[in-house]
């Protein structure tokens, strides 16, 4: 999708301010950008290098399902002129509190991550009564497209950018590109590639790819032993060897469900700033898994 035509497809359009409004051209600070989840700052800051400020919504740490912003994050959302989206209902943050908020603020732009992504149930078999996954941006193929999308919102807001953003958006892409290809030298390796993830946080990445992600977590809730027991049992059946965590999970748990089926933990994070780095170091861990199972 070209930037241009994501801009009139993806993005609130807002009448024109007056020319007068504007300091001159020497005197205008980088616009500031709100995201609604770090890698959405990964992507606006790829993008827009060092014309762009992105500001969190969901500090590091937090579950970003059951977050509600502060007054003062509320206050500090109306300096900003875009805000990005997650763009899924699993997001309450944006349902219950920054889109409503937004809509009282015409002049803050908002685009959708998530515009034009093909969403996917969650688990491991479609079915059309089931919620679909929100973390779509865990994949090559999806994030190409929430880049497509914030580059649009950044022309938006920023017209005078747009070859700092053009630009921007190629050497993501390029990168990502290096990422797909790198996980298909993985999904085309000497064995299946299974993991189990304590949160279901990778299903894009298995369905892009053909893996599997056995689910620890279900519906949000943690397992009981009953459940465990029989996940190691079936993943010692499968020769599952990896076990995916979040960054900051307690770990006796992972790591008594990893030794009982001779495997090992990662943890990764799912919302991580960096990105890339954390895709690079997962697809690591992948790689190994399907050289050496």
């Amino acid at each position: 999708m070209a930037v241009a035509a994501a801009v009139a497809a993806g993005v609130r359009s807002l009448p024109a301010p007056a020319a007068a409004a504007w300091p001159p051209a020497a005197a205008v600070s980088p616009p500031r950008v709100a995201v609604g989840i770090a890698p959405a700052a990964y992507f606006v800051e790829r993008i827009g290098g060092p014309r762009m400020q992105a500001e969190v919504m969901v500090p590091p740490g937090v579950e970003e399902e059951t977050y509600a912003p502060s007054p003062r994050q509320l206050a500090d959302l109306l300096q900003a002129r875009l805000y990005v989206a997650v763009g899924h209902p699993a997001f309450p943050l944006e349902t219950r509190s920054l889109l409503p908020f937004l809509a009282s603020h015409p002049e803050i732009r908002v685009v959708s991550m998530s515009r034009g992504v093909t969403l996917i149930p969650m688990g491991d078999a479609p079915s059309s009564g089931r919620s679909t996954d929100p973390h779509f941006w865990n994949a090559p193929a999806p994030a190409a497209i929430a880049a497509r999308n914030i580059a649009a919102g950044l022309e938006a807001v920023d017209p005078a950018g747009r070859g700092v953003y053009l630009a921007g958006l190629a050497a993501l892409e390029r990168d990502l590109r290096a990422l797909d290809a790198a996980f298909r030298r993985v999904a085309a390796g000497p064995r299946p590639v299974r993991f189990i993830s304590y949160h279901p946080a990778w299903g894009y990445l298995a369905h892009q790819y053909g893996f599997q992600q056995i689910a620890v977590e279900a519906g949000g809730k943690e397992p009981g032993a009953a459940s465990l027991v029989a996940l190691a049992t079936a993943a010692r059946r499968d020769h599952v060897r990896l076990v995916l965590v979040p960054v900051g999970l307690p770990s006796k748990q992972t790591e008594s469900l990893a030794s009982s089926i001779g495997g090992k933990v990662l943890a990764v994070d799912y919302l991580a700033r960096d990105w890339l780095a954390a895709m690079w170091r997962l697809e690591a861990a992948l790689a190994e898994v399907a050289s050496h199972g």
